[in-house]
């Protein structure tokens, strides 16, 4: 019994030597957008239709993003600039209601001249693709480049 009561014991402590030597690494820097960024899908929460996803083929529009390292910006549709202006991109973290801990970056865009924020977008990446929408904070609402609940996808160019 004096043998069980010590490996029980041993193991406890191994485990908790082990798992408090193990942290996760979280960056405190947002992963930048700077880039062009060609629009590839809009895909809303509601049902999926013949209309959703939004594509290029399916609604006859092509858009550009543009993030410069200047920290300008410009949003092109069907080779037309339609806004611009300078943006900011950062990093941050919240606590809902719900106790859920929600981490993302995002984009806060201005147009020249003005010194308030115009629209703020969330974001994160899969791999060479930009995906834009309210959901990367946990909110519930529409964004600047994300006018509906869902999300607005861009592959770099």
């Amino acid at each position: 019994m004096k043998n069980i009561i010590i490996l029980v014991g041993s193991i406890i402590i191994i485990s908790i030597l082990a798992c408090s030597s193990c942290k996760k690494s979280i960056s405190n820097i947002a992963e930048s957008p700077i880039g062009t960024w060609r629009w590839i899908e809009t895909y809303y929460i509601y049902t999926l239709s013949d209309s959703n996803p939004k594509t290029p083929a399916n609604t006859g529009n092509t858009e550009l993003l543009m993030f410069n390292s200047n920290n300008t910006f410009k949003r092109i549709m069907n080779n037309v600039a339609y806004d611009s202006g300078t943006f900011t991109y950062g990093h941050g973290s919240y606590i809902d209601l719900f106790n859920n801990k929600y981490v993302y970056d995002s984009i806060l865009y201005y147009h020249y001249g003005s010194s308030a924020y115009c629209g703020r977008d969330y974001y994160g990446f899969q791999s060479d693709t930009l995906r834009i929408g309210a959901g990367y904070a946990g909110q519930f609402g529409g964004c600047y480049n994300m006018p509906y609940n869902g999300t607005k996808s861009w592959v770099k160019q």
